[in-house]
């Protein structure tokens, strides 16, 4: 962990309410009912900025500097030597086709290489992109703990479109501990109080309102989601094409006046000609090839181990080809094991065949990488998806726990980069594995959560 100076601008009355005295800087042991807003340093990068200088002198882009350096401490075998190509290898945790164990400023090789697709996609500079985005991972711990610690309080957690700041609420008053973690996030933390409602009892008007609408004579389908921000449910619904418009009026009017009994809650409404969910199931190229359907993450229960997809690409099939991708060669045939379509989202995995598991996957043409650790997908992150029908892009998180007709707790993110083809491909973010590819809804990429997995089809990522 890199030192920072955090520094608060509180009132008078925010320190008395924190438990600060003349003598005394530390927190005092009680929850706030008022909201907290920690004005904290950002995230330094004294290596990043001593690269920047260097590229500067050389003429040359930082991505080179960057690439010289890594050579350099290659060449004088820090951070480990490359290792044969051979399966052994990878499996026991040695991946000859990525760079040694090398960190710059506690940034993996992984994260940087990320982060040069993001500065493409948002046509920035790479300094830029590394200047705004630090504190990723250290924000999604945080939001983790405080959702697993404070269940019933915790009202979610969201990361601002510039990165430079976060967002986390409470149903009541503020946890102690909630101040005390987040004061070491490096970036703005607006901790908010009294929000009159949990993100667990949000989720759940939304999906019961959700399975009111698309069960409804009227209605053909319905998504719903709903904004932790400001406690609104959305639902979208799709009426049935036969429907008189005085009929259309009248079942709008009837889901609108179905207004949540928590006040804090509000729903909102609104008939689509086309809802457009479509399940993308052909010629699927991600983290290895599956025929009509790619494959995610490897998962394992211990010492049984297999491939993860899309829970839809496992229905009518129980057993498919996997590939791997034509530089590395090889295939055998999968058998089904579990599929989940529903209230964990869309999910499936097969054994392995004949191969062995390792505890990588492709993340863009021919380039493998491990999956170093399992995160849970929140508002305003940075995500990454490799399907081979599109390729490698990345992207923002731009809504949680969605539900549709067929599936609850997707992720969407804020547009739709995915085609046909990429269902079941692996989202992630560095090394973290985030997500299992699903489809479109409602015009966005969505994606099952991989921490859903367990309770889907009772595996979990195989991770470094």
């Amino acid at each position: 962990m890199k030192k920072r100076w955090l520094f608060l601008t509180v009132s008078v009355l925010t320190l008395i309410g924190l438990g600060f005295f003349a003598t005394n800087t530390s927190f005092a042991d009680t929850s706030h009912n008022k909201d907290i807003t920690l004005d904290n340093e950002a995230e330094s990068y004294p290596e990043i900025e001593k690269l920047k200088k260097s590229a500067n002198e050389k003429d040359i882009s930082l991505e080179k500097a960057i690439d010289e350096y890594v050579e350099e401490k290659v060449d004088k075998g820090e951070g480990g030597k490359f290792e044969a190509n051979t399966e052994s290898n990878e499996e026991s945790g040695k991946l000859p086709t990525l760079p040694p164990d090398i960190t710059i400023d506690d940034m993996s090789l992984a994260e940087l290489e990320d982060l040069k697709t993001i500065a493409e996609e948002e046509d920035i500079s790479f300094f830029e992109a590394i200047k705004g985005n630090g504190g990723q991972d250290e924000f999604l711990d945080y939001a983790d703990k405080m959702e697993e610690t404070y269940p019933d309080r915790f009202a979610g957690a969201s990361m601002d479109d510039e990165h430079n700041g976060v967002w986390v609420g409470f149903k009541g008053n503020i946890p102690d501990e909630a101040v005390k973690e987040a004061d070491s996030l490096p970036f703005k933390v607006k901790l908010k109080a009294n929000k009159g409602y949990s993100e667990d009892e949000l989720k759940s008007e939304m999906k019961s309102t959700q399975e009111e609408a698309y069960n409804h004579n009227n209605i053909e389908d319905a998504n719903g989601f709903y904004d932790i921000q400001t406690g609104e449910i959305n639902i979208e619904a799709e009426p049935k094409a036969s429907l008189a418009q005085n009929k259309k009026e009248d079942s709008l009017k009837e889901l609108k006046d179905s207004q949540p009994e928590n006040s804090n809650m509000e729903l909102d409404v609104e008939f689509v000609d086309h809802l457009n969910n479509a399940d993308e199931d052909k010629y699927i190229r991600g983290g290895g090839d599956l025929g009509t359907c790619s494959a995610g993450f490897t998962v394992h229960d211990g010492n049984i181990k297999g491939i993860s997809t899309a829970g839809h690409c496992a229905k009518g099939n129980p057993t498919r080809t996997y590939s791997n991708e034509a530089g590395d060669g090889g295939s055998t045939t999968v058998t089904r094991q579990a599929r989940h379509q529903g209230n964990d989202g869309d999910v499936a995995y097969y054994d392995t065949g004949n191969k062995t598991a390792t505890r990588t996957f492709y993340y863009d043409s021919g380039e493998k990488r491990y999956a170093t650790n399992i995160q849970s997908p929140r508002v305003g992150i940075n995500v990454c998806n490799y399907g081979n029908r599109t390729g490698k892009k990345c992207t923002t998180v731009d809504q949680v726990g969605v539900s549709t007709k067929k599936y609850d707790g997707l992720t969407l993110v804020k547009s739709h980069v995915t085609k046909k083809g990429d269902s079941g491909s692996p989202w992630f973010y560095s090394g973290n594995a985030i997500g299992i590819h699903s489809g479109e809804v409602s015009g966005k990429s969505s994606f099952t959560p991989a921490d859903n997995l367990r309770a889907a089809v009772g595996m979990t990522v195989y991770t470094k």
